[in-house]
Formats: structure tokens, C-alpha cells, sequence
């Protein structure tokens, strides 16, 4: 039996719990925008009542206001700070208070949210001992597909996919992902396999000219990659992946591109 000696240091700011049986909820199947919106309220919630002015907010509960929650789930891609949109916060709070996740109560400084539930999720005393080899039965039955002609999700290895491996190549492609889920655009396996390959090819194999070309997609809004204009790299007829961009639901006519954005 191997013993596991226990920390000297303290983690500091405390934990939450996440049950697995998520993955057999409404919300694990839910947009990403909603899935993080959901772990930033059960991890802001009071774990003890707290005052404010003269309002108790309860264990379980947390004031808060759709710019904080913007605010608390914003992301850098280059120099610019990308936050969800004010609608997307709305549609994430209809969804979570239509499926009894979540109660909400607006007051004049903001809205209190009750996290449905939170005391019997929030207590390890409600979780079942597991031994070694229960926890890995239960590990392996919340992979499972449920649900009759749902498939389970299948694991995509990055790795393989990608065309270039260095740190700087993957950290602007997770940006990538980011901003392209940010803006409701597919981030689907056939995607990722279609547009690294096109990626290649575009680049000639050159990793600082894909890093160049996701980069520009991004700090102009289009949803596909394209060569970049000028880069001896590239034929001088543009190239373009995803056939157009569209940008705030708009169809137009880029002269410099010469193709057509959508």
C-alpha cells in the first residue's frame, strides 16, 4: 500500500467541488460561454453568509452583475483583452434558471444568484468513499455515451493534428480556438483537421508565417485564414481557407483580398 505524506504548505484560497455526475447534466453538453459561466458562479459563491450593506448574502449565494462575470472570465489573444458578450451572459443565466441550476433576485446593487442545491454538492460528507477500483469503474462509466443514438465525445490528440509543435505555434493556435469560440464560430474535429492542413500548405512550412497568419485573422476579425499579403512566402494571387469571413453578420467585399467576407 503506498502512503501519500500530506502537504507542509497549505493551498491558499480554499477549493469547490465539481461532482462528475456533470457530464450527465444539460450542462455538459451546453455551450462553452455557459459551461464557464457556471463554474464561475459555484466558484464565487459564499462558502459562509456574508454582508453587504445590510443585505446577508447567503451560503451559496453571490452578488454579482453581468460586467463582473465578463470581467472574471476575460482572455488576452495578443495585446487586445477578449470578454463574452453581454448576450451571451443573458442566454447562459435563462438557461441555468430554466433548468433549476440557479435562482436569481435583482437588487439595486447588482443581481443575487442562489446556486440550486449548493449545500448538497458542496459537502464532501454527501460523496461516496471510493477504492482504488471503484474509482476507476466510475471514471470509466462517465465516459460512456449516454443516452440512446447520443455518441460520447471523442478525444482529439493536438498534438498529432498540428501542423508546426513549437510553444509559441501552440499558444497563439489555443488562442485561436478561443476567439473563434467567443464568437460562436465551429471549433468541430473536421475543422481542426481541414484547417491545419490548409494552415501548412499556406505557410509553406514555415512556423513564423502560420503564427503570422492566425494572428492576422484574429486582429481582423475574419472567421477564416488567409496568406498574408506581401510575405515572399506566399504565390501573389491570394489564398484564402474556409472560403470568406464573416464579421458581425455582414456581407461584404474586401478590395484588398479580393474575395468575398461573409
Amino acid at each position: 500500500m503506498i502512503r501519500v505524506n500530506p502537504p507542509s504548505e497549505k493551498i491558499e484560497g480554499g477549493y469547490y467541488i465539481k461532482a462528475r455526475k456533470i457530464q450527465n447534466s444539460v450542462i455538459a453538453h451546453a455551450p462553452p460561454h455557459v459551461r464557464e459561466i457556471w463554474d464561475w458562479l459555484i466558484k464565487e459563491a459564499n462558502y459562509k453568509p456574508h454582508k453587504v450593506g445590510t443585505k446577508i448574502i447567503e451560503r451559496g449565494q453571490v452578488l454579482t452583475t453581468y460586467q463582473e462575470i465578463q470581467e472574471g472570465l476575460s482572455w488576452q489573444i495578443g495585446y487586445r483583452k477578449m470578454t463574452y458578450k453581454g448576450h451571451q451572459c443573458e442566454t447562459a443565466m435563462k438557461l441555468l434558471v430554466k433548468h433549476k441550476m440557479v435562482t436569481t433576485e435583482r437588487t439595486t446593487r447588482g443581481m443575487i444568484i442562489t446556486i440550486c442545491k449548493y449545500e448538497l454538492y458542496q459537502s464532501t460528507n454527501n460523496y461516496e468513499n471510493h477504492n482504488g477500483a471503484e474509482a476507476r469503474t466510475t471514471t470509466v462509466d462517465v465516459m460512456k455515451p449516454h443516452g440512446k443514438g447520443i455518441k460520447g465525445n471523442k478525444e482529439i490528440n493536438k498534438e498529432s493534428v498540428l501542423p508546426f509543435s513549437t510553444p509559441e505555434f501552440n499558444k497563439i493556435w489555443d488562442n485561436w480556438m478561443k476567439y473563434r469560440r467567443s464568437e460562436r464560430w465551429t471549433t468541430k474535429e473536421t475543422y481542426l483537421k481541414t484547417s491545419t492542413r490548409d494552415l501548412k500548405r499556406l505557410a509553406g512550412d514555415n512556423v513564423e508565417v502560420a503564427i503570422k497568419i492566425i494572428q492576422q485573422s484574429m486582429d481582423k476579425g475574419w472567421q477564416g485564414l488567409f496568406s498574408v499579403k506581401g510575405d515572399n512566402a506566399f504565390q501573389t494571387k491570394p489564398n484564402r481557407i474556409n472560403h470568406g469571413t464573416r464579421k458581425k453578420g455582414k456581407y461584404e467585399t474586401d478590395p484588398e483580398l479580393k474575395t468575398i467576407k461573409m
